[in-house]
């Protein structure tokens, strides 16, 4: 027997199937269980609260405004980084855009990923989000910075800032999803 199927019979879950073939459980709470014809188990599509991706793509505004703050860490990025500040507001109208919008797919794909892990794991829902969100980013943020930044040659110090600056932002946000499930 599946995992997946040994588990929902433990939760109390129904078969929803009601003996025509394969066994389908539901959950009591969740619309967004559906039968894979293939493999005669449930696929789960990730339940999202959207009030918490909001918020949490608000935290990351949040936090990269004071990490790069010139008192915190934004006259250090600058050495490091070559940049020199233009002096007008209209420069960081694109950026910021870009942010939120790259922000608000990061929260989503943390809620997404925090579901379908609560839902295969078990256990706490806040846990599995910041588990998972960690796992995530050392995959794939921090791994990609790390290359691409020995490829553009920058300094080391940059890296670590910005892939710890990638680390809080996204643990910040796995926390406010972590305690606003769906």
């Amino acid at each position: 027997m599946p995992r997946a199927v040994e588990r929902a019979r433990n939760a109390g879950l129904r078969d929803v199937t009601r003996g025509k073939g394969a066994s389908c459980y539901e959950a009591r709470y969740h619309r967004s269980t559906a039968l894979n014809p293939d493999k005669g188990v449930a696929v789960h599509a990730p339940s999202i609260n959207y009030i918490a991706v909001i918020l949490a793509t608000l935290s990351s505004m949040v936090i990269g405004s004071i990490w790069y703050t010139p008192k915190v860490f934004g006259n250090y990025w600058m050495r490091l980084s070559g940049v020199t500040p233009s002096g007008k507001a209209s420069d960081a109208v694109r950026p910021i855009i870009v942010t939120v919008i790259v922000s608000f797919i990061t929260a989503w794909v943390i809620a997404g990923a925090a579901d379908i892990s609560f839902h295969f794991y078990g256990g706490s829902f806040l846990v599995n989000a910041l588990l998972t969100t960690l796992i995530l980013w050392a995959g794939f943020t921090a791994a990609r910075f790390v290359t691409h930044d020995q490829f553009d040659k920058r300094p080391w110090q940059l890296t670590v800032l910005n892939v710890t600056h990638e680390l809080v932002t996204v643990l910040v946000m796995a926390l406010i999803i972590g305690v606003w499930p769906a």
